[in-house]
């Protein structure tokens, strides 16, 4: 071979090689803590957010506050707040993926946040913008959004008995969570924000489903209760769990007789009923049990519970 001949191998192969070797990744657009309209450019895999605008410098964990205030199920839980995003990328340990007003992304650094509701999309600043994200369990978007582990405390409450409280470990993702915020206050208004929209019907897609009734007991009363011309209904209040069945229930309004009220309470701690649902998630909820006794017999019918979803 011709030392020109390989020279001009060599040459094709170097111009292959330069093609070849990654560049420096493109650096993501931030928000600065202290001059939010300042956007802050940020390599993805930099420890420091430095705002060429204030100039101040932020590391890692001046972005990440120490403790999130969630709800889940209607719950509140409070937990160490550690984001762990594995092949998410609407989410960093210090920072969330944001919209724009021109639709571009931006990323919000959590220490900015002050409440975030994920499957409305809908992100809220403690400076009071509000900012669209994508929805974390999309998995073309998000297939393993990061997942939290937390306690809640439920009571077991029946008439005639002691309430009992029993503690369940729950683990969600982001796409779970009702509510994400930074204060208790936070919480709390998101909360009202999102009873709000639900009940005015802006999230279609998601709505709120009542209990169901799965199957009716059937009716059957001792003779000495029952008779021919026997007409009485009884209304019982009770708290469905999103997986463990009936766990309360309170006489709303009696039948004016102590034997005939103890019936219907016992067949309406009877019913299997289906959990109700908000914005496509089971969560614990009210229904009211209408017990309706005729002569010996009678039949169970349930209505949503006038006091809403969101009661303790």
């Amino acid at each position: 071979m011709s030392h020109s001949r390989l020279l001009s191998i060599l040459a094709v192969l170097a111009i292959l090689c330069l093609a070849l070797t990654p560049g420096p990744a493109a650096a993501d657009r931030w928000l600065c803590p202290d001059c939010p309209d300042e956007i802050v450019e940020r390599a993805p895999d930099s420890p420091e957010l430095v705002c060429p605008g204030c100039g101040r410098t932020y590391q890692q964990l001046d972005l990440i506050p120490p403790v999130g205030y969630i709800n889940s199920h209607t719950r509140d839980a409070d937990i160490a707040w550690i984001v762990q995003s594995e092949n998410c990328p609407l989410f960093r340990e210090d920072g969330l993926q944001a919209l724009d007003d021109q639709a571009q992304i931006v990323h919000v650094p959590w220490s900015m946040v002050e409440y975030y509701i994920p499957r409305m999309r809908l992100l809220r600043l403690t400076n009071g913008r509000e900012m669209k994200t994508d929805y974390p369990g999309r998995n073309s978007t998000c297939p393993n959004p990061p997942p939290f582990l937390f306690e809640t405390t439920d009571s077991l409450t029946f008439p005639g008995q002691p309430s009992t409280a029993f503690k369940q470990e729950i683990s969600e993702t982001m796409a779970e969570l009702f509510i994400v915020a930074f204060s208790p206050e936070a919480r709390d208004s998101a909360r009202v924000r999102f009873i709000t929209e639900v009940e005015a019907g802006k999230h279609p897609r998601l709505p709120r489903t009542q209990p169901s009734l799965i199957r009716a007991p059937e009716i059957h009363l001792p003779p000495a209760l029952g008779s021919p011309d026997l007409k009485a209904e009884a209304v019982v209040e009770v708290r469905v769990h999103e997986r463990r069945g009936i766990i309360g229930a309170k006489m709303i309004s009696g039948t004016g007789n102590p034997q005939l009220d103890q019936e219907a309470m016992r067949y309406a701690r009877m019913c299997p009923l289906g959990t109700g649902g908000e914005l496509g998630v089971g969560v614990p909820s009210w229904v009211e049990v209408h017990v309706i006794f005729e002569g010996q017999g009678g039949r169970v019918e349930i209505k949503p519970a006038p006091r809403g979803f969101w009661r303790g």
